[in-house]
């Protein structure tokens, strides 16, 4: 019986930490995915608190009264609608203005985001239940190690986000609740430290869709990308997030490229792209 009671409190450990790692990496996915279209990006991330918080309640109160969502799945339900924001991030072409692949674009998001939490307090009313019968004069001190949890998710998340990338924090979160849904956090920590020693971001996010009808920068994104042929001279070399967004530095001809958030900002003197070593090339 203790060893259950373990797992399960390890289990509540790991949704505190997924609900504050993950919050950050979420919203920056957001507001770099959807950076030419500003009026959904500052609707969806002013929604990420009170949508969490509804829905985690809702997620909740689901699983006292739907037993089948009491059950290990939800957890992974929380693991696959992060892999599905990312895809959706990924790949979903928002160099739009079409009305309609732009409301594809933002129920996409929005549901994984709601599939997310909804999974998550599910989960969470699961394993306070688990512990309700396993212990019950151990159910405050579950509750505390889910706080401390989510404490340390959110310490930690800022400087995942910059040392691995919105996308690799991402996909490792999801890919560990997927595998072991009660110990999410024993995997999650050894593959962020992989993802830390790769170029993993970097990889994810050369496969972000960006051909539209919408210009990035002062030209076109197709004539400054490395993977179109009107720039086979482009080289990436440097992509970096923080807690404001997303920067990436190509270097062209040796004359630099400045992006923040898919926008292009300025052009830097020659050589001076090589200066920014410390971040993930392409």
């Amino acid at each position: 019986m203790q060893r259950q009671v373990r797992i399960t409190e390890l289990g509540l450990v790991g949704i505190g930490v997924a609900i504050g790692l993950m919050h950050l990496p979420l919203s920056l996915e957001v507001a770099t995915t959807l950076s030419y279209q500003t009026s959904m990006v500052r609707t969806l991330v002013m929604l990420l608190y009170p949508i969490a918080m509804a829905l985690t309640g809702l997620g909740a109160v689901l699983a006292m009264k739907v037993p089948v969502l009491s059950r290990p799945g939800a957890m992974r339900v929380a693991g696959a609608a992060l892999l599905i924001l990312l895809a959706a991030s990924l790949r979903l072409n928002f160099l739009t203005d079409s009305p309609t692949v732009l409301l594809w674009a933002w129920i996409a998001h929005l549901g994984a985001i709601g599939g997310w939490y909804l999974a998550l307090g599910a989960g969470q009313a699961a394993l306070l239940s688990r512990i309700q019968q396993l212990s019950p004069g151990r159910i405050g001190i579950a509750w505390a190690i889910h706080l401390l949890g989510l404490l340390v998710g959110y310490l930690l998340s800022e400087p995942s986000v910059v040392t691995i990338g919105a996308n690799a924090v991402l996909l490792c979160g999801g890919v560990a609740l997927l595998l072991a849904p009660r110990l999410s956090v024993l995997l999650l920590v050894p593959a962020l430290l992989i993802a830390s020693q790769t170029d993993l971001d970097a990889h994810l996010e050369d496969h972000r869709e960006l051909t539209g009808d919408v210009g990035i920068g002062d030209v076109g994104w197709k004539e400054v990308r490395l993977r179109e042929g009107l720039a086979d001279d482009m080289e990436r070399v440097y992509l970096g997030w923080s807690r404001f967004g997303q920067v990436q530095v190509f270097d062209r001809g040796g004359r630099g490229l400045m992006f923040y958030n898919l926008k292009q900002q300025y052009a830097l003197r020659q050589g001076r792209p090589r200066a920014f070593g410390r971040g993930r090339g392409g």
